[in-house]
């Protein structure tokens, strides 16, 4: 899991703990939290704790692959999620 404020930046993309792709609008980086725009549908504001929640970095490829058939990564992460792997 990624811990350091550093490896996410205002403007990049991170995949949140709901397996949205991201655009990030805001590091809080005393409470170490993330803010962003769900590319899937929008949402604002979407919140994740760099410590609790395990946001992960994503390139614009990634996002892409994400948004193209989101139901089915989406199941893919949470099946991986309860198997214990990442």
């Amino acid at each position: 899991m990624l811990t350091k404020p550093h490896e996410f930046v205002v403007g990049g993309l991170h995949e949140d703990c709901a397996y949205h792709p991201c655009l990030c609008i805001g590091i809080d980086e005393e409470e170490r939290d993330l803010t962003g725009i769900s590319l899937i549908d929008g949402s604002i504001p979407r919140s994740c704790s760099i410590d609790h929640c395990g946001p992960e970095p994503i390139t614009v490829e990634d996002a892409v692959l994400i948004r193209l058939n989101f139901e089915t990564f989406k199941q893919r992460r949470m099946d991986r999620a309860s198997l214990g792997t990442p």
